[in-house]
């Protein structure tokens, strides 16, 4: 367990998870294997590490809220495809009741903070239907 902790395991549980949830969290993780922590997903000059719960744009540590990693993690393993609005807020809030300004205001956020890295990738608006990431490089 002091392995995934100091891995960053514990990065992605609210502060106030109970401590019998996250024992479970990290017994759950250390069956998956001794190389979790270094597991993530690349889209253009993104690495998001799925287990640390961080992301990279062309090396460079990307400072997202756990809303906004939750959201481009989706993105990101959708590979360009269009991610429908309820998609969307199910991956980033689960089954708790946001208004859709909720998710607005969490891309505007990430949009920005994507355009102010070093980053190629660019989320895409589609109106009415959803959110989509895509690389220009």
């Amino acid at each position: 367990c002091k392995r995934l902790l100091e891995a960053g395991a514990d990065n992605y549980l609210r502060m106030d998870t109970p401590m019998r949830n996250l024992l479970g969290h990290l017994s759950a993780l250390e069956r998956l294997g001794p190389d979790t922590s270094d597991q993530n997903s690349v889209y253009g000059s993104l690495r998001i590490g799925f287990y640390r719960g961080d992301v990279k744009a062309d090396g460079q540590l990307l400072p997202l809220s756990n809303l906004e990693y939750r959201a481009l993690r989706k993105l990101v393993t959708a590979q360009g495809e269009i991610v429908p609005r309820d998609e969307l807020l199910q991956a980033v809030w689960g089954d708790r009741e946001v208004s859709d300004n909720a998710l607005d205001a969490c891309m505007h956020r990430l949009r920005a903070k994507l355009e102010n890295s070093r980053s190629s990738v660019r989320l895409c608006t589609m109106r009415g239907i959803g959110y989509r990431v895509e690389d220009s490089d």
